[in-house]
């Protein structure tokens, strides 16, 4: 059981509530519909939005991992790893930036952070869409069931979730020195059944 059990659940917000019982595009394709996507064994005119939303998803993961595959052949798998978490480092860095401007302030509360992660995760495509936000003070928990880093992985590929995940969490303590705890409570790289991601931060400060 989770240490921490938040009183404050932003799901409310998000997508799939805010549409009723309308789901996220392209979130459950069936097996079939995307075999035809890969395979590109569909005409122009069968194309449609929710189409559009889960192919440009597959590819950033496409791209990430083929991206780190050529690193990993061409310079070792110690030089793929750390650029895993470069580029968790400088997309975390980037991000939490952003939040800070428009909320105006150098450190962000639990529900402020929920409320960057929805929004991010919900920009991200289909293997982020899942992704939800919990919250009660000073501690966020964040949950997921899918991921572009690993359950986005083509067959074969090796897996580089968590030195992505190392530079996240590099970014974030760097943006924000009130952040006094990261952990992962759960990980499906362990062989959990989701992720859940706990953040605490520090007494609130101006």
């Amino acid at each position: 059981m989770c240490p921490f059990e938040p009183k404050k659940d932003v799901s409310e917000y998000r997508f799939p509530r805010a549409n009723g019982d309308r789901r996220y595009p392209g979130l459950d394709f069936s097996a079939e519909r995307q075999e035809q996507i890969r395979n590109l064994a569909l005409s122009p005119e069968e194309i449609t939005a929710d189409d559009i939303v889960w192919n440009v998803s597959r590819n950033a993961s496409s791209y990430f991992f083929a991206l780190l595959r050529n690193a990993s052949d061409m310079c070792g798998e110690e030089v793929a790893r750390e650029l895993a978490r470069r580029l968790g480092y400088t997309t975390g860095r980037s991000n939490y930036k952003k939040m800070q401007r428009r909320f105006g302030v150098k450190h962000l509360t639990a529900e402020q952070l929920a409320l960057y992660e929805d929004t991010v995760h919900l920009l991200g495509g289909v293997e982020m869409a899942t992704c939800t936000s919990e919250y009660d003070g000073n501690t966020w928990v964040g949950h997921r069931t899918r991921c572009p880093f690993y359950t986005g992985a083509p067959k074969g590929a090796n897996h580089y979730c968590r030195y992505v995940q190392e530079g996240f969490e590099r970014a974030y303590k760097e943006c924000d020195p009130n952040i006094e705890e990261m952990r992962y409570y759960k990980a499906l790289t362990n062989g959990g059944s989701e992720c859940v991601h706990i953040i605490r931060f520090g007494p609130g400060k101006e």
